[in-house]
């Protein structure tokens, strides 16, 4: 990962006086492959904000560029509890950014270190509030194609979506990423998208259920050294039934929904995310899992 080619100190010198005076940087959240994330107040409206900067040389090509609105465009559209908020996009001084709402709390991703696996109740909310988000991007015809842990926070009992980076839609036929390139995190991947396959809303449905497998169990279904190995176990193995390495007591019926939505194929897994609340709020309450997917 190429680091930030400036720092916050630096950020600043290069920052117009009127971007200065709309936002006051108070200090960085965190950096990536694109640049630095900065804690900021809103001066007009007193609030405090995060900022997405891109800084790196490679982040500032065109494809990347092109990426970061599109992310910004994406979640000015969609308004929802369970999706960050995005207030602002823009350039200065040659420096795209983009203005979010600033999240207290931490990733899924830092959670789980610490608590390594949860409880069955808390991941099953958890999925489901992921559900409910992407449901309304999949309505607006976008999927996010990288849910996964670093790309969930949590705040204060709510759970938010971010990073829509790599987002598409469903009748989008342009190409932003190097032809043949994989899109997405392979650890959370679907098989066929591994393939180049059309984005659709299994996608995101498969790495929901990636997550519910790796909270409970406290490690992802499948696991490998290189993606080669990852796409043959996902291409030819069933995920390991989740009772069997459970790391607590499991409702009925959950281990076999966990199943069907890392089902190899697609027409066996949920059809959408509202069927999925649904078979969620069945499990949870008791009812236990019953498909309404026709298995052959």
């Amino acid at each position: 990962m190429e680091p930030a080619e400036m720092n916050l100190v630096e950020l600043k010198t290069r920052l117009s006086s009127s971007f200065k005076d709309r936002f006051i940087l108070e200090g960085e959240l965190g950096a990536g492959a694109f640049g630095l994330v900065v804690k900021a107040q809103q001066v007009a409206l007193n609030r405090q904000v995060a900022i997405k900067f891109l800084l790196n040389k490679q982040a500032r090509h065109l494809e990347a560029l092109k990426r970061f609105k599109r992310e910004a465009q994406t979640l000015a559209n969609l308004r929802h509890p369970n999706i960050v908020q995005v207030f602002e996009f823009g350039k200065d001084s040659g420096i795209a950014f983009l203005v979010e709402e600033l999240l207290d709390g931490c990733s899924l991703r830092e959670y789980l270190s610490e608590f390594v696996s949860l409880s069955a109740d808390e991941s099953i909310k958890i999925v489901k509030a992921l559900a409910k988000g992407l449901s309304l991007a999949h309505q607006n015809g976008i999927v996010h194609r990288d849910v996964k842990p670093a790309n969930v926070f949590i705040c204060h009992n709510e759970y938010k979506l971010v990073d829509f980076g790599l987002v598409s839609t469903v009748t989008d036929e342009t190409q932003i990423t190097a032809t043949n390139a994989v899109i997405g995190s392979p650890a959370y991947m679907a098989p066929e998208q591994f393939l180049g396959a059309e984005p659709s809303p299994s996608l995101d449905i498969y790495a929901l259920g990636e997550l519910l497998f790796e909270m409970i169990a406290g490690c992802p279904p499948f696991s490998a050294n290189d993606c080669g190995a990852l796409l043959t176990q996902k291409l030819n193995e069933n995920a390991p039934p989740l009772n069997k390495i459970a790391k607590c007591e499991l409702p009925e019926g959950l281990a076999d929904l966990v199943g069907s939505l890392l089902e190899r194929r697609v027409d066996r897994r949920p059809t959408d995310c509202e069927e999925l609340i649904g078979l969620l709020d069945d499990v949870a309450s008791g009812r236990g899992y019953r498909s309404a997917t026709v298995m052959e």
